[in-house]
């Protein structure tokens, strides 16, 4: 699949080409889904903000992961 990430819009299909009916509205705002998920283990012991954050500095774009 093309892209980094890819478009929801080819990844439904992609999901729907494999016989996997996903529901096109789960897509509309996958930009939230840390938040929700987030919101499950907030207050907990064990909890690191951190986990559902990207970190720029330690993310690397696909050109410099193809020289690696």
């Amino acid at each position: 699949m093309k892209g980094c990430p890819p478009r929801p819009a080819d990844l439904l299909k992609a999901l729907r080409r494999a016989g996997i009916e996903a529901d096109a509205g789960f897509f509309d705002h996958l930009d939230r889904l840390p938040g929700v998920f987030m919101g499950r283990y907030a207050g907990r012991p064990e909890f690191e903000e951190g986990h559902f954050r990207v970190d720029d500095e330690r993310v690397r774009s696909s050109d410099e992961n193809a020289a690696v």
